[in-house]
């Protein structure tokens, strides 16, 4: 996107006009490449009000699959702990988003990992203290939504019995 446009959604008397035309216009784009975009705009700029769309987009089984999963960094950067709901809601969701090579292991990225990752962050904890293997040398990436899957399922298994555990616990302080 232009840097102008980029500008006016962030600056100046008219910036709050600008985002809410621009958001009514993302509201009833379904194509990838616009739903792609405005995720990246809402991402690299902040702004707050993409958050609703990025949850919507999250949800959306009919959406790409990359869509969604950008989505979910979306809300996993710029959301709190009421969407920590949503994420867990994803837990079941084994689609498989990419699988990359990371140094000499081979990553698989599900759904459910990005969803793990997320809700881990917004609820206080560290993510790479999961398990997720790019994490462990690179906790930076956790917005990139390739490197947040496992290179083993023992290891999903076991981030998943880690939150479980973290979950009893936090059930048990109420």
């Amino acid at each position: 996107w232009q840097q102008q446009f980029q500008n006016a959604l962030k600056n100046g008397d008219q910036a709050i006009a600008y985002r809410k035309l621009f958001f009514a216009w993302a509201e009833n784009r379904t194509d990838v490449n616009s739903v792609s975009q405005t995720l990246s705009v809402v991402q690299n700029n902040n702004l707050k009000e993409g958050l609703d769309f990025a949850v919507k987009v999250m949800k959306m089984k009919e959406h790409q699959i990359w869509s969604r999963a950008q989505a979910m960094t979306v809300v996993g950067k710029m959301g709190n702990k009421d969407h920590v709901a949503a994420f867990e809601s994803m837990f079941e969701d084994k689609t498989q988003v990419t699988t990359i090579q990371w140094n000499i292991i081979q990553l698989q990225t599900q759904i459910n990992d990005i969803s793990l990752a997320m809700a881990a962050q917004l609820s206080g904890q560290q993510p790479k203290d999961y398990g997720f293997d790019a994490l462990q040398t690179q906790p930076s990436l956790i917005y990139a939504y390739h490197y947040l899957g496992f290179s083993t399922d023992e290891k999903r298994v076991a981030a998943y019995k880690k939150w479980n555990d973290w979950k009893a616990a936090q059930e048990k302080k109420k």
